[in-house]
């Protein structure tokens, strides 16, 4: 069973923490998240992993002001599946997300390895391609998460050269990617449109499900 995430969004406005995006008088029930994450995707180590690009905390923030989040986590939320992760908006420097890289690790089929070459070039997405994956399973591979230390691929058998089990065995490679590039468009876009929404402040929650 996968694990699940959702982001809410609130803003401050004339003094309250109002949610975003608003629900409509028809809806009911829980708040509407800005961002679901499905799965087990290994991009979420950026924000709640051991070792986070970006800090959020996991003590809730204290009311006043009041806060429509806050009060409708008070009524629901339990820790059957952890805490709830929270952060000012400004702190997840969404405006670098496009340009500042980070070097990150995952699990690939052992004779698409050496497209990653010494491990801290670009993610080989037209490699990928053009060695026959589809965009969805290129976009799944892309799924990594945050490393220290680089893997050289360009050394070792070459893919014609393995058997058939060896060329599926799961290796581990490495690459250069950027925060939008790992999170993807749909999520890029959701925060920089929250970015554009008005109010004094803008905070984000994170909660696992």
């Amino acid at each position: 069973m996968g694990i699940h995430w959702w982001w809410y969004a609130e803003t401050l406005v004339d003094g309250d923490w109002k949610l975003w995006p608003e629900r409509t008088a028809a809806e009911v029930g829980r708040p509407r998240e800005l961002l679901f994450v499905s799965g087990r995707r290994r991009v979420m180590d950026l924000f709640v992993g051991p070792q986070p690009l970006f800090s959020m905390n996991t003590e809730l923030p204290t009311q006043p002001p009041d806060s429509e989040y806050l009060g409708y986590a008070q009524q629901h939320h339990d820790d059957e599946y952890g805490p709830t992760y929270w952060c000012d908006f400004e702190d997840l420097l969404v405006e670098e997300w496009t340009t500042c890289r980070i070097l990150v690790t995952a699990e690939v089929p052992a004779w698409q390895a050496p497209l990653f070459t010494d491990g801290a070039s670009a993610f080989p997405e037209r490699a990928l391609r053009e060695a026959g994956l589809s965009r969805p399973d290129v976009d799944q591979l892309r799924d990594g998460r945050p490393t220290g230390t680089g893997i050289d691929r360009t050394w070792g058998r070459a893919p014609r050269n393995m058997d058939a089990v060896e060329r599926v065995r799961a290796v581990p490679v490495t690459w250069s990617d950027t925060v939008a590039g790992l999170f993807g468009q749909h999520a890029l876009a959701a925060f920089e449109f929250l970015r554009s929404r008005p109010g004094d402040r803008r905070r984000v929650f994170v909660r696992r499900g």
